[in-house]
């Protein structure tokens, strides 16, 4: 069935998400760590507010901050990074911010700008298209590439210990006869 341009559908849809809380979110925040329940809640609710006044505020082109940031991980680790560094350094209630913090903040914001840059040109995304991030096939563990690695890993973790030069301060000790 074809439904006027403009016209409400006639099935419902799924109810929209509630509103994110604002507030301070507690720091440091560990995007590794987080359940997906919570990672959603820190895209809505820390992320999705702070990134686009970042943007606003610095004038960030989408070489820098492209739209779909928040679906490649090494950006969102980024820009967490930037907002929590900001907020440990200008807005730390128990030490009081430390008299550098806003140029120390403003040195940080360069470096974040370099690798904002390079993830944004190796991602390769444009402001009207999203391309998919890629990784490659020996760090997902549902591969054989994957198992294969691991055990080339673990080969080499044994040679390691196999092979290695014993302490030089047993060495010694052993030259000159003595027991360690």
């Amino acid at each position: 069935m074809v439904r006027e341009r403009g016209a409400r559908p006639e099935t419902p849809t799924a109810p929209p998400l509630p509103l994110p809380e604002r507030g301070v979110p507690e720091l440091p925040i560990d995007w590794m760590a987080l359940d997906a329940v919570a990672q959603s809640k820190t895209l809505r609710s820390v992320l999705g507010v702070w990134v686009p006044k970042i943007v606003c505020e610095f004038g960030l082109s989408e070489q820098v901050v492209p739209r779909c940031w928040y679906r490649h991980s090494a950006m969102i680790h980024e820009l967490l990074a930037l907002f929590q560094y900001r907020q440990q350094q200008q807005f730390n209630m128990e030490l009081g911010p430390p008299a550098s913090a806003a140029i120390d903040f403003q040195y940080q914001f360069s470096l974040w700008l370099q690798r904002m840059r390079s993830l944004t040109g190796d991602a390769g995304c444009t402001a009207s298209k999203h391309l998919p991030q890629l990784r490659p096939s020996w760090a997902d563990s549902s591969t054989t590439d994957f198992a294969m690695w691991s055990v080339d890993l673990d080969e080499f973790a044994r040679e390691l210990v196999a092979f290695a030069e014993p302490d030089v301060s047993e060495s010694s000790a052993l030259e000159n006869g003595e027991e360690s």
